[in-house]
């Protein structure tokens, strides 16, 4: 929780295929006073090495406001580019979504 009562929450599945492809499922919350923004993204990635990686997928943004009850789509991206594994806990990414 931040400091002015704002809620953040994430998360994300991976689902190897291969050796060398793998599917995710990414989500993250957020809530900051009466709004609300959902972002769900999917992710198919190939490892050109152990730690390089080449990925493309897509994103969705919802936001409602509590105080009206309103819902609508804020965004869509097609994402791509190359991601890079330090470790098993921290990636880099690098990208564009247009």
């Amino acid at each position: 929780m931040g400091a002015n009562g704002e809620t953040f929450f994430n998360g994300g599945m991976d689902f190897r295929i291969s050796e060398r492809l793998r599917a995710g499922l990414q989500n993250f919350y957020a809530k900051f006073g009466t709004v609300e923004q959902i972002h769900t993204a999917t992710v198919v990635r190939y490892h050109v090495t152990n730690k390089v990686n080449l990925f493309a997928g897509t994103e969705s943004q919802y936001g409602t406001n509590l105080l009206i009850r309103e819902q609508e789509l804020l965004r869509v991206n097609l994402n791509f580019g190359m991601g890079y594994e330090v470790d098993e806990d921290f990636m880099l990414e690098m990208g564009c979504h247009p």
